[in-house]
């Protein structure tokens, strides 16, 4: 990795120009003044190859407790905010696919779909709701990521999203969230309004720590 950043790189998301922000954890990060992303440039991700077998090492199972009440919580607010939703994506469900056996008990119609562990899932019929669970950090182009997400829901549908948001820069550097080389998008609370007003969507709620819905109210 080249020891002297640019002094600015193109914001994955909205496409405005960022400045170098500040170097942690071996990488650069950088800082897009509009949107308020952070993150880091394309060219310094992992490979497919790397992040597949990273991602495989998760211990994501059924019998992780704190990972299944994470789970819980999420259902809980679908209930909550998107009450007659039915047909159901969870969009990078890794390799044990826990939430869409959770979402079947919950009684809601649910399929899982991820680039790298279930490619095959029939994607051709729009959703009433997209949740993407600990996903976003992994987006290496999140601005053409999340349209292709919107595009899976229908007209008045609900996009779910989890991932842990930054506080700012001030914080950063402290933070164990960018300790984990295949996040490389992270996500503030004007992040949530750039995506919304971005893709058509309304933020629905953030609880400012982890989890936001949105609603489709274009199309």
């Amino acid at each position: 990795m080249t020891n002297s950043p640019h002094s600015f790189e193109i914001c994955g998301l909205c496409g405005e120009s960022s400045r170098f922000a500040l170097k942690a954890y071996d990488r650069p990060f950088y800082f897009c003044d509009n949107c308020e992303l952070i993150f880091v440039p394309r060219h310094l991700h992992l490979s497919p190859e790397d992040q597949a077998a990273r991602y495989g090492m998760h211990e994501n199972t059924m019998e992780n407790a704190g990972y299944v009440a994470r789970f819980a919580n999420l259902i809980s607010q679908i209930k909550t905010h998107a009450p007659d939703v039915r047909r159901i994506l969870d969009y990078g469900c890794g390799p044990g696919p826990v939430l869409v056996d959770l979402l079947r008990r919950a009684g809601y119609k649910a399929a899982g779909y991820d680039p790298y562990f279930a490619s095959e899932t029939d994607l051709s019929s729009p959703f009433d709701a997209v949740v993407s669970t600990e996903t976003i950090e992994h987006f290496s182009r999140p601005g053409e990521e999340i349209r292709r997400i919107c595009a899976l829901i229908r007209p008045g549908g609900f996009l779910f999203v989890m991932t842990e948001f930054h506080q700012g820069l001030n914080h950063f550097a402290k933070w164990h969230y960018p300790r984990d080389p295949t996040h490389v998008a992270f996500y503030g609370p004007r992040t949530l309004d750039c995506i919304a007003r971005t893709f058509g969507l309304t933020l629905q709620f953030s609880d400012g720590r982890n989890t936001a819905g949105f609603r489709r109210t274009d199309g």
